[in-house]
This record gives C-alpha cells, structure tokens and sequence, in this order.
C-alpha cells in the first residue's frame, strides 16, 4: 500500500510511466537475486493494483465528501420554492468545488455574481478502439471495464446528447438570418462584424480537426471553470470542431446547481458566436438576463474591433483583472 501510494503521488507531479517504474523495480530486484518468471508479469500486476488502488482512494474521498457535505448550512442551499429568494445561494456541489465563488449569496457588485470560463482542449484525444495485430486489424478491441468515479465532473452522454438535438431542432426551425448591415435584437455588434469573427476561428480550427473522427473516437474536451481555475464540469467531445451544444450543456449543467437570481460572467474564445445564437434563435430564454459574456483575453485581439469594444474583458468593469485563461492553465496542469 505504501509503494502504490507513493507511486500515485509520483504520476502526479511527472508523467505516468508505468513501464519504466516496473523496468528499474525488476533490474533493482534482480541484482539482490529476485528473478521474475516472465518479463511482463510485474508490468500487469503493478498497472492493475495500481488503478484498482486509486479507484479505491477516489471510493474513500466521495464517501468523506458525502459526511461532510450532510453537515453543510442547509439554509444555504436552494431549495425549488426558494430559487430566488437572495437568502439562498449555489448548491452544495458548487460550495464544495469553490467556496470563493459558491459559498453564500453574496454577488460582486459589478452585475454579475461570479465568472466562469470555457474553452475545448483537441489534443486530449482517444484512439478508434480498434485491435491492429496481424490478422485483427481494423477489428473492435476488448474494452476494459468502464469505471466511473462518484466524484466525476463529466457530464454524461445522455446530457450531451440532449443538448445535441435541442441545439439542432433549433437550427432547423430555421430562423432568417439577419442583414450584414443590422443588428440582432439584443446585440451590440453588427451581423458582418460576428459572422467576420465566426469564420475567422472556423478557419483556424477547422484544418486541425476535420479529419479527428477518422482516427478517433474522442476528439477532445471542453471544461467550465470557475475564476480561480477550478473545474466545474467537463465535456467529452466526440465530434469535429467545437460545437456550440458542447458549451450549452455545459451552461446549463451549471445552472442547474445555481438560485435564479444569480447572474454570470463568461469567458470564451468565441463567446460573441455563442451570444448570437442564443439571441438569433431565442435558444434558452431563462439565460438571456443572466448571463454576462466576454472573450478570453488571449483570443479577443483576434476579433473584429466593433466586437472588442463589447466583448474585450479589458473594456469593462465587471471582469477586473480575469483574463478567462484558466482552461489553458488547467490543461497545462494535465
């Protein structure tokens, strides 16, 4: 128990390598005159200690997590007859992942509550389950068992897939697109300038990503995190590109753990698309009031100048000094 736990605590802080561990553990162990039978016999039995240890740590935390959160202040948490009463603040899952930000019902002071950003990672990617020895090619490999954490922060599939086909009743009600020359209803920035924005990252994107689906079956993940860049939830994406339904459920899974009244700031790289549909389609009404957005500070100067001047995280007051960066420090950190 001691080695696995040190081993845990070494994958974290370089990058795991399993096989290297067992290599010098056997060499070491065979200088004393421990010889193993096969070469690979150590390798499977450490690797498989090794994950059904650290699903039993994970098992031990979520049920410590559970005894706590059973003596949080109730009187905080909303209830559904209490949504919007200002007395009641974020969920107990929302406490327990940031108290800066979900701890009471305070709000900043500056028209939103709390910030929050989002943004996709494409090189986080899993490969085809496909087995490729001789004679099995191309063929479907035997899948370990799926293990699911009870602290997870991914949304499950059937959340994705039921923002997949609002999103796309959606678009099929098929709303006129507006004049270049006009504003959205609701929006600030003409319908030349977002569309100029829009296609400039689909171009940047698209030449990276349009072939994933042919290698793999994830293609990536898009995470929501809180100002201090701690993760809320995460999306398993499995398709081309960043699709906005990806963001949406996102959104809404957040929402669900929030009392009405809040309000939130959200950074994203393209987070005027993002509003503009919203609006466009009149797609979740319930968030139109609250919801603040902005884009990223890293990709804003790659945005029209009419966009900047309302979406610019530096042209107002309510973002102070967030740069909505943190899913970029939280993939580093992977």
């Amino acid at each position: 128990m001691d080695v696995l736990e040190f081993a845990s605590e070494l994958f974290v802080h370089m990058g795991p390598n399993e096989r290297a561990w067992v290599a010098t553990m056997m060499k070491y162990l065979k200088a004393r005159g421990h010889e193993f039978a096969t070469a690979d016999s150590l390798h499977w039995q450490f690797a498989n200690a090794l994950s059904h240890y650290q699903v039993l740590v994970h098992l031990v935390n979520a049920e410590m997590a559970k005894i706590i959160d059973s003596f949080c202040d109730p009187s905080l948490v909303p209830s559904p007859q209490h949504q919007q009463d200002p007395q009641y603040g974020p969920s107990i899952y929302l406490q327990s992942q940031c108290r800066l930000c979900f701890g009471g019902s305070h709000t900043i002071g500056l028209g939103v509550s709390t910030i929050a950003c989002i943004d996709a990672n494409f090189q986080i990617k899993h490969n085809h389950d496909k087995d490729w020895p001789k004679g099995f090619e191309g063929k479907a490999g035997a899948r370990d068992p799926e293990i699911f954490s009870p602290r997870t922060v991914e949304l499950s599939q059937v959340e994705l897939d039921m923002m997949e086909a609002l999103t796309e009743m959606m678009e099929d009600d098929g709303a006129v697109p507006g004049e270049d020359d006009a504003v959205e209803p609701g929006m600030n920035v003409l319908n030349s300038v977002l569309n100029t924005c829009g296609n400039s990252f689909i171009a940047v994107d698209g030449d990276c990503i349009k072939a994933s689906t042919q290698q793999f079956d994830d293609t990536g993940l898009m995470a929501l995190l809180c100002c201090h860049d701690i993760a809320l939830y995460i999306a398993n994406m499995h398709t081309a590109g960043k699709k906005q339904f990806y963001a949406f459920a996102l959104i809404a899974a957040l929402f669900k753990e929030l009392p009405e009244w809040w309000t939130m700031g959200i950074l994203y790289d393209i987070a005027c698309q993002i509003h503009q549909s919203l609006l466009k389609w009149n797609f979740m009404p319930e968030w139109h009031s609250c919801i603040v957005f902005g884009v990223s500070v890293f990709h804003a100067y790659g945005h029209q100048w009419m966009c900047q001047l309302w979406y610019h995280p530096r042209k107002s007051e309510i973002w102070g000094l967030s740069d909505g960066e943190g899913c970029e420090r939280f993939w580093s950190e992977l």
